[in-house]
């Protein structure tokens, strides 16, 4: 559920629900350290935290690099600094 292509917005949002849901809702972006465009992609330097019910903690640096649109983002790569760390806090989904 969380990993892997997402090919529709309702996919997208199961996904975000998940997370937040193994988080107790506590996901939150704490920074956005960098933002930089070239062409039809932006790429963008985001910290992330999060604290599972059981006292797990994720704190994550992700590169996201967003391809847009007319104005809309149309696809998304996310590359994180740590995919152990998020393997672990996040699980097998």
């Amino acid at each position: 559920v969380l990993s892997g292509v997402k090919n529709t917005s309702e996919e997208v949002f199961g996904m975000v629900g998940k997370m937040f849901e193994i988080s107790a809702n506590t996901l939150q972006l704490t920074a956005v350290k960098s933002i930089a465009s070239h062409g039809d992609q932006v790429a963008c330097l985001l910290s992330w935290q999060a604290t599972r019910p059981d006292g797990a903690k994720l704190i994550v640096d992700n590169i996201d690099v967003y391809t847009v649109k007319d104005g809309k983002i149309i696809g998304v790569v996310v590359y994180s600094t740590d995919v152990n760390a998020e393997n672990l806090f996040w699980g097998s989904n």
